[in-house]
């Protein structure tokens, strides 16, 4: 038809930093980190970032959802969804770290993708 479609993370570019391991109270914890740049030339909306451990069969064992924030300020709804859509600055960059307790055991990698805000409220 023509019409230019967005699609979920267009603009922006994700940079994964190797995952490290942690010990926290007893527990294993998986360390996830990523660099977030906009890399078009317009403020771009922050997605969720989606976050899969997958088996040597790349079967998904284990995922995280993560809102993406970069400006505390702005006013927030429930603990997992900004109130307002939040935007990455033209040439800006955001640094993303989260913790993984008990990674499945059958993990050998992750990846890491974007995700739409209104699938990440999906169970």
């Amino acid at each position: 038809v023509g019409l230019d479609v967005p699609h979920v993370g267009e603009g922006l570019d994700t940079r994964e930093l190797p995952p490290t391991r942690e010990e926290e109270n007893g527990v294993d914890v998986l360390v996830v980190r990523a660099e977030i740049v906009n890399i078009s030339e317009e403020p771009r909306a922050l997605p969720y970032l989606l976050i899969e451990l997958l088996d040597p069969l790349d079967r998904v064992v284990q995922r995280k959802k993560l809102p993406l924030i970069y400006d505390d300020s702005q006013p927030s709804g429930d603990a997992d969804m900004p109130a307002v859509p939040q935007m990455l600055p033209v040439g800006e960059s955001m640094q993303v770290e989260t913790k993984i307790s008990r990674p499945n055991p059958t993990a050998t990698r992750l990846q890491v993708t974007f995700l739409d805000p209104r699938e990440a409220m999906e169970p």
